[in-house]
């Protein structure tokens, strides 16, 4: 195991220093309520039904900072994340980039379980890769809905009135 109790810090460190280096600090500043309400809200719950409720998942010494059984940094990690999908989905005009960024993002979640796996800080029970992209998908899919909903993705130059 590499890293014990720090993967989770470090994941945490890299998404902070992307966010720094893509996203322009007018964006992060206004976007950050929207990305703490999506990211660590939503992270939390889903750690919460996931691992501790359900047991489809077991993360192992990935955090050195707990709430409870909650991972700090595991949880925290989303916000700058969902910052950067909020971004890049405002920076994409066509569909097609969309769904680009629509599918890069669950991968990249597919992939980071897939590399806590090999390092023997995650464990799944009745659960699957394949589960793990489709909610991941489902949960973005929900972040655009709620971007819709208060108006963020709407194009305004294609309304009819």
């Amino acid at each position: 195991m590499y890293l014990p109790y720090f993967a989770s810090l470090l994941i945490f460190g890299i998404s902070l220093v992307l966010l720094i280096l893509i996203v322009p600090k007018e964006f992060i500043i206004n976007k950050l309520i929207f990305g703490i309400v999506f990211g660590i809200l939503q992270a939390i719950l889903l750690i919460y039904y996931m691992e501790i409720r359900f047991g489809f998942w077991d993360f192992i010494r990935e955090d050195i900072l707990y709430l409870g059984e909650l991972p700090i940094f595991l949880s925290a990690t989303w916000t700058p994340l969902v910052i950067m999908f909020i971004y890049l989905l405002k920076l994409s005009t066509h569909l097609l980039s969309r769904i680009i960024v629509l599918i890069l993002f669950p991968l990249l979640s597919t992939l980071s379980h897939y590399a806590f796996e090999l390092n023997n800080m995650l464990t799944y029970q009745n659960w699957s890769y394949l589960e793990t992209f489709l909610l991941s998908l489902l949960i973005h899919m929900a972040i655009i809905g709620g971007l819709y909903l208060v108006g963020e993705l709407q194009d305004k130059k294609k309304t009819i009135f």
